[in-house]
């Protein structure tokens, strides 16, 4: 109970704080819920190209129609990244090193890769992941698509069901911290300035147990993305000598 008081603390700490930047950017409404790229088009009529080409990071709150009729916030970050989509696809393809260059990341662990992935997929795994809120230490699992032809990938949290079964194959998934529902979202990476520079869009959702306002938990979300975002932004020209 004190873990979970904590942990409640926490967020509600994190999405106040984050209050006054969430209304910085501008919100857009989509009609439905669309993928990642048809997403995308619709935000790169928002981006700034100044705060863009001057590497600064721009978020956006957007409204997408649920399968159950409702509506639902998206949060979605928009970071120029100065080297090309396939050295920056091969850092986000180093998964397990995210801890170092992640403030976020407590731990990121690959537990099963599909052999062959699904068609139209060059990665398919599943993994075990925790991050750092304040004190605590949420965990989870998560199935994990990565489509390299589309500059793609996308991601959800693992059922119960899935993690019964997997269990049963000897592949032990994380079940949810307390309080957590769902995770999911999507990066997409596209080519910039004749190709050579890469635009960033990273949107992840989350959903809890707790009564937690859908505002808020986008407020959070929004919070996050600097941290994530900057992170890969940094270790990418790192590795590969990116320059403005």
């Amino acid at each position: 109970m004190k873990k979970l008081a904590v942990l409640l603390m926490a967020v509600l700490m994190f999405a106040l704080y984050a209050y006054a930047a969430a209304a910085e950017e501008g919100s857009m409404d989509l009609a439905e819920d669309q993928s990642p790229a048809e997403v995308v088009e619709r935000i790169k009529t928002m981006i700034d190209q100044t705060k863009l080409q001057q590497g600064k990071l721009q978020s956006y709150i957007i409204k997408v129609k649920t399968a159950e009729g409702g509506e639902k916030g998206r949060v979605i970050g928009v970071l120029l990244i100065n080297v090309p989509p396939d050295k920056v696809w091969a850092t986000s393809d180093d998964l397990e090193s995210r801890p170092d260059w992640i403030p976020c990341h407590n731990y990121t662990k690959i537990v099963h890769t599909f052999d062959p992935p699904e068609e139209g997929m060059d990665r398919h795994f599943l993994l075990n992941e925790a991050i750092k809120i304040a004190f605590v230490k949420p965990t989870y699992s998560l199935d994990i698509k990565r489509h390299k032809d589309l500059l793609t990938e996308e991601w959800r949290m693992t059922t119960e069901q899935e993690r019964a079964t997997w269990k049963n194959k000897g592949v032990i998934l994380n079940p949810p911290s307390f309080g957590i529902k769902n995770i999911g979202g999507f990066r997409y990476f596209e080519p910039y300035d004749n190709g050579t520079k890469t635009i960033h869009f990273y949107s992840p959702t989350m959903e809890t147990t707790v009564p937690v306002p859908q505002a808020i938990l986008n407020i959070g979300m929004k919070l996050s993305l600097p941290g994530y975002m900057n992170g890969m932004k940094k270790e990418a020209e790192k590795r590969y000598g990116g320059k403005k």
